[in-house]
């Protein structure tokens, strides 16, 4: 973001410079903002003028556990599908709040996919026929996948057994509703969409269900 001056053909008294650090380590951002004051002073006082620099440190950097990675990839294999487990793409460079818990707690940040090659089940209402942006979150065409929720909604279930060690669900109470082959012959979740990977940031990739309603789970059973 570049802010100076009101019209073209007047040289503003100040101008404003602001941006983001990406980074992967505390170590490499401690020294990027050592290197900016130092390059910034520098360059404003070799013609003369001056600069303020301030650096706000929004968000730390993401760590994931091993144990709770690995653990949420084998859950994701088994009931998902290994093929559609990956740690592609990875690392990646956006700030997320929850690294905050994770500098806390040992834990995991992974992602569902929400690739889709159209526009079907629940999503299909606002635009029949049409065509999915499939873009992320950080774009204007981005467009939720409503067909992400029953899947999510049954994952984290089985997550959760997977970690206290008990089944609250038998497999026909609670299906796991994958999607059939999509129109070109392949599955709906498309590559690209990683898992969870031992010690760095992961996504769990997940197809698209062409849901027919929400999703209710069984009364939760009584343990003794």
């Amino acid at each position: 973001m570049v802010h100076g001056g009101e019209v073209s053909n007047v040289i503003p008294d100040k101008v404003t410079l602001g941006g983001t650090i990406r980074d992967l380590k505390t170590s490499v951002f401690d020294t990027v903002c050592a290197r900016m004051r130092s390059i910034v002073e520098g360059t404003c006082a070799a013609f003369g003028a001056t600069a303020t620099v301030k650096i706000d440190s929004a968000y730390p950097c993401v760590d994931n556990n091993a144990e709770q990675a690995e653990a949420v990839a084998q859950c994701a294999a088994r009931w998902l599908g290994a093929e559609k487990v990956s740690s592609g793409g990875l690392p990646i460079m956006g700030g997320e709040d929850f690294s905050y818990f994770l500098h806390e707690k040992p834990g995991c940040l992974f992602f569902l996919g929400g690739h889709e090659a159209t526009l079907q089940g629940w999503s299909k209402g606002g635009d029949p026929g049409g065509k999915r942006s499939n873009c992320m979150c950080h774009n204007t065409a981005f467009d939720f996948n409503d067909n992400l929720l029953p899947i999510a909604a049954v994952f984290w279930v089985r997550l959760v057994e997977a970690r206290l060690g008990l089944e609250l669900y038998t497999q026909d109470e609670l299906p796991m509703p994958l999607p059939p082959p999509d129109a070109a012959g392949g599955a709906a979740a498309a590559a690209g969409e990683a898992a969870a990977a031992a010690g760095e940031p992961g996504q769990v990739p997940a197809p698209q269900a062409p849901a027919a309603g929400p999703i209710v789970l069984p009364a939760k059973k009584q343990r003794t």
